[in-house]
């Protein structure tokens, strides 16, 4: 007998009534709210090793959030990172990619 299986969140979400979608989204954006009041605001530096790293900037919440997040999204992007002084630090030149993916989850990311 053949389990059924879900590849995609996407093939997941389908199948879910109206209701339980909207509910998801709502909770998507009071997530979104909890992270930073404002915006992110993201950038690059290049270290003196000459490498560069992606800075997300903007968080107004606590650092376990934050880990939780940096976590997430280092997942999503397969790249190392680090969370200091409340700011998430990146390897890699990636602001474009990071802001994408921002946006698609609900928030308000710029670039500087």
């Amino acid at each position: 007998m053949k389990k059924n299986t879900f590849n995609d969140f996407s093939e997941l979400f389908n199948i879910l009534s109206e209701e339980e979608k909207n509910y998801l989204i709502e909770k998507k954006r009071e997530e979104a709210h909890r992270l930073t009041l404002d915006q992110f605001v993201i950038r690059e530096e290049k270290r003196s090793n000459g490498k560069f790293v992606t800075i997300i900037e903007g968080f107004s919440c606590s650092d376990h959030l934050i880990e939780e997040f940096a976590h997430q999204i280092k997942q999503y992007l397969a790249v190392g990172g680090t969370t200091k002084n409340g700011h998430l630090i990146l390897q890699g030149k990636i602001a474009d990619k990071v802001i994408d993916y921002l946006t698609n989850l609900g928030y308000n990311a710029r670039k500087k």
